[in-house]
């Protein structure tokens, strides 16, 4: 990995890590105008960083494949979706190799894995996750309410 390529990554890292205290802090009591300015600054170098990778791509099915977490961390919803920002981070420590944790953690998330490939379970997770977030866009349009109010809802209705 190049100087470059590291210092890149850094920044990503750094950039997501604030944009992940901006949308828990949006969350618990909202952000003030110059949190918020920032957080559209941040928000906007993803959205650029996406589509210049995307357009320096040789395959770009390939690239839109491996990188949908990405792709939904520039979904221009309210800040649930600014969670998936953490994904750089991950993606960097990984680059630096500073993701190593040992064969415990490779054996659980072979596990994880395995569970979640049980009878299609991830399809049902999969499924769920969609039906919460359509339903809080319905009733965000239908019922006049916040985008946060109605996750909150789809969200607890579901599990009932």
């Amino acid at each position: 990995m190049t100087r470059k390529e590291k210092i890149y990554n850094i920044v990503v890292c750094v950039l997501s890590l604030v944009s992940v205290v901006f949308a828990i802090k949006d969350f618990a009591i909202g952000l003030n105008k110059a949190e918020l300015v920032c957080d559209y600054l941040i928000y906007a170098l993803f959205v650029l960083d996406y589509f210049v990778r995307f357009i320096l791509a040789d395959k770009k099915k390939s690239f839109v494949k491996s990188n949908v977490l990405d792709l939904i961390a520039i979904i221009p919803f309210n800040s649930a979706f600014r969670i998936f920002r953490t994904v750089k981070v991950i993606r960097m420590a990984r680059l630096l190799k500073l993701a190593k944790i040992g064969s415990v953690s490779a054996r659980g998330f072979k596990k994880a894995k395995r569970f979640l490939n049980t009878n299609g379970f991830k399809y049902v997770l999969i499924l769920s996750a969609a039906a919460i977030l359509i339903s809080s866009v319905l009733m965000t349009y239908f019922e006049q309410m916040t985008f946060k109010d109605s996750l909150w809802w789809s969200f607890v209705t579901a599990l009932q």
